[in-house]
């Protein structure tokens, strides 16, 4: 299992803040999951097109499934961030399970 959080780049004053929520995020949600060391790997993915680069580390690591959460933005904020899940979508090769927040 791996998870993965995409963190965009291009706005390198909030980088490290994104990071470090990035990381705790992934110490809480392997925490509560009770997951064992081997069980699960983790990565922060930097780039300017997420939804690629998950799909494109999906197939790299032969996945047979991508399961990622939704935000729901609507509006004047989809249009300004975009939808990291519909660019997953779009390019993943394997079957992509979205999740509404």
């Amino acid at each position: 299992m791996t998870f993965a959080f995409p963190v965009e780049v291009g706005f390198s004053d909030i980088f490290d803040i994104l990071e470090k929520d990035a990381r705790e995020k992934m110490r809480k949600l392997v925490q509560r999951k009770h997951l064992k060391p081997g069980q699960c790997r983790s990565m922060l993915i930097r780039g300017v097109d997420p939804g690629r680069m998950i799909a494109d580390l999906a197939r790299r690591s032969r996945a047979s499934m991508i399961i990622m959460g939704s935000h729901g933005r609507t509006g004047l904020q989809r249009l300004m961030l975009g939808s990291i899940a519909e660019r997953t979508l779009r390019y993943a090769k394997c079957p992509v399970l979205i999740v509404k927040k």
